[in-house]
């Protein structure tokens, strides 16, 4: 990922990211479900990553993508920007492809394939994960309300009661 903003520059090595852009033969993006405007930030942040594969005219490939919420024009119009650089797009919903194809990416072939997070196995060991530690990571954009937290502290509760769990948060959640 190359980085946005000074600071991040300078700390996350931008030449370095540059130079492995330029090796490279094309670019993967997996997930994308960080391109919504909620949080203008995140469609900046997405159409500066392809801004650089553009430039450098890397075959970019769009992997079970996200897309939305999309409310703002400048929101809609990085999008699209992005997307329509894409050799081959595939999004994990319904949703996403019909959000694109609103945009007017009519010309593109967009297939709904399945969220690779429900392809992920576990190896039949388990000797690599610790019993009964959850991994939380919310993310900050969604409208939290009380049905949510309560739907949400009740199966926390559930897995502490019949799992012995013990739960950590990803320091990106506590920026709630």
């Amino acid at each position: 990922r190359l980085p946005l903003g000074l600071r991040a520059c300078v700390e996350k090595g931008f030449k370095r990211s540059l130079r492995a852009l330029k090796g490279g033969d094309c670019v993967v993006v997996g997930g994308w479900g960080l391109f919504q405007d909620s949080y203008l930030y995140a469609c900046v942040l997405w159409a500066w990553q392809v801004f650089w594969v553009k430039r450098f005219k890397k075959p970019l490939f769009i992997y079970a993508g996200g897309v939305g919420p999309l409310k703002t024009g400048i929101g809609r119009r990085l999008a699209k920007s992005a997307f329509e650089y894409a050799s081959a797009i595939t999004v994990r919903d319904e949703r996403s492809r019909d959000l694109l194809y609103d945009l007017g990416l009519t010309n593109k072939n967009i297939q709904v394939v399945a969220d690779p997070v429900f392809s992920y196995t576990v190896s039949s060991s388990g000797s690599d994960r610790k019993k009964g530690i959850y991994l939380i990571s919310l993310r900050p954009w969604l409208k939290y309300n009380k049905k949510i937290i309560k739907v949400f502290t009740d199966l926390l509760l559930h897995l502490k009661e019949t799992k012995g769990a013990k739960f950590r948060l990803d320091r990106k959640s506590t920026r709630l």
